[in-house]
């Protein structure tokens, strides 16, 4: 008599082999949108409350804080953009939507990492040791503007993607 061993009948349906992409993605994505929402909604007030922003080491700091933090997104944007790619390729064929939505991610990422990072750390230059009176320029004001946008819509996109994957992972 022998015995078969059967994994798909040892594991619930999420974790069965088949399906590690979708826990990729949702991992990735709570991770994500946490550590997001941690630096948006306590971190930065924190230091802009604490008077940071006036100091003269802030434009250093801040420059290298959100460029450690970018290169992390840019990361997670790749790993989630993988993570559906892989599922596209498995039938049904339904993750156009989801690939748009992770592209917008990467895309939000790049953008991140390569047009607003530097541009608001050119901007900051002006923030040099000599002055003894350090105010924000008005365009770094609009530039936080824009960046906080973008995280609007990063956390918006985000939490779209990780509930269309759970949708069509119980349902398949």
């Amino acid at each position: 008599m022998e015995v078969v061993f059967r994994w798909e009948a040892m594991t619930p349906r999420l974790f069965t082999p088949a399906n590690y992409w979708p826990l990729v993605v949702s991992l990735t994505l709570t991770f994500w949108l946490g550590a997001t929402l941690v630096l948006d909604l306590l971190v930065m007030p924190g230091l802009y409350w604490g008077g940071l922003m006036q100091q003269v080491g802030f434009a250093s700091f801040g420059y290298l804080l959100f460029s450690w933090f970018n290169h992390a997104e840019l990361l997670f944007a790749a790993l989630v953009m993988t993570s559906i790619l892989a599922q596209s390729f498995n039938p049904p064929r339904r993750y156009r939507l989801g690939l748009a939505l992770a592209g917008l991610l990467v895309v939000i990422a790049l953008v991140y990492t390569y047009v607003l990072t530097p541009w608001m750390g050119e901007t900051s230059a002006a923030l040099t040791w000599l002055e003894t009176d350090n105010v924000v320029p008005a365009s770094m004001n609009l530039l936080h503007g824009g960046y906080f946008v973008l995280e609007l819509l990063k956390v918006i996109v985000g939490s779209t993607l990780l509930w269309w994957q759970w949708r069509y992972t119980l349902t398949d």
